[in-house]
């Protein structure tokens, strides 16, 4: 089978590739952004990092994890990012289906206050806390570069979003809804602020590979697959230059 190459992925998880199902295409990737979603998984992706310079590590606390968080979270992560300049912070976020909400809260800001304290990009997951979402990025994570993890909506909130310098990342997921709305949801998004990712080693129905997912998104933007593939490594670099 031919992979498409050259391709930026803005959300992966490599700590999990190897044991969750793999990533086919990875080889054809050019930048792989690897979040991670607990403490105890910093280290193995700095040494991935460390082995493949595609890989840009990610350091983060996930919403469903709040309660396995260090006491000395900030300190810790601050200390990670400035060990390894090339890296951000992620996958953080909100999740009002999952326990201790305002912990979470209380959690994200104290993250994104470092990553605009040590000036690092952000990537975020975000499912229905889109008001409490705006807010603490209006508060706390201004003036870097914000990642909105596997967005699908709402369109009325992009461009509250795009003006706290937000990138709205989509994933296969997309392909859920009808290609109507794909298109009607593409359009909203400015085309200097798209990327695209695989969630890897996250796997959906309509799509297994990176391959697979820019040749069916590429025409809902009324682009080739090149074209798409050339316009979200642009902007992939700009997050992370």
């Amino acid at each position: 089978m031919t992979y498409l190459t050259g391709f930026a992925d803005a959300h992966m998880h490599s700590n999990d590739v190897d044991t969750m199902g793999g990533y086919p295409d990875i080889d054809g990737a050019s930048i792989l952004l690897s979040c991670t979603a607990k403490y105890d998984q910093w280290e193995h992706v700095s040494e991935t990092a460390a082995e493949d310079d595609r890989v840009y590590p990610f350091y983060g606390m996930h919403p469903w994890y709040v309660n396995d968080a260090p006491s000395d979270l900030p300190d810790l992560l601050r200390s990670f990012l400035e060990e390894h300049p090339r890296s951000g912070v992620g996958e953080i976020g909100l999740d009002e289906g999952h326990p201790d909400y305002e912990k979470q809260i209380g959690l994200f800001n104290e993250q994104l206050k470092v990553a605009a304290e040590i000036d690092r990009p952000v990537t975020m997951h975000m499912l229905h806390e889109t008001p409490d979402i705006l807010r603490s990025v209006k508060k706390y994570g201004r003036g870097v570069p914000i990642i909105l993890h596997s967005f699908s909506g709402p369109d009325s909130y992009i461009k509250a979003f795009e003006k706290e310098d937000c990138y709205f990342s989509v994933s296969p997921r997309i392909l859920r809804k009808s290609a109507t709305k794909i298109t009607q949801l593409l359009k909203e998004i400015p085309e200097d602020r798209l990327l695209i990712e695989t969630d890897a080693p996250m796997r959906d129905r309509h799509c297994f590979t990176m391959s697979a997912f820019i040749e069916a998104l590429s025409p809902c933007l009324g682009m080739t697959p090149q074209e798409l593939i050339d316009l979200t490594k642009r902007n992939t670099e700009r997050v992370i230059a």
